[in-house]
């Protein structure tokens, strides 16, 4: 499943990560019963919450890495200059 860019297939490559994780998870706790019920709940929401946050602060990120923003904090430059 992916996006359709200019006659292309287009898949994001976190979520075939996300979705590999959590096939493993899914094996490791319902086959092979290597996890108990809440480390399969924690894995699921820190994977969850991975998915959102990782791919908005690195376009967040962005205009700073390319330098087109500038960042500095207490006297440090961040940024790219």
């Amino acid at each position: 499943m992916g996006l359709k860019f200019e006659n292309r297939e287009f898949v994001r490559p976190h979520t075939q990560k996300v979705d590999f994780a959590f096939i493993v998870i899914n094996i490791a706790y319902t086959k092979s019963h290597l996890i108990t019920l809440e480390h399969f709940y924690t894995l699921i929401l820190t994977l969850f919450l991975l998915n959102l946050t990782v791919p908005t602060l690195v376009k967040w990120w962005k205009p700073y890495y390319k330098g087109s923003k500038h960042l500095s904090l207490f006297g440090i430059t961040l940024s790219r200059t």
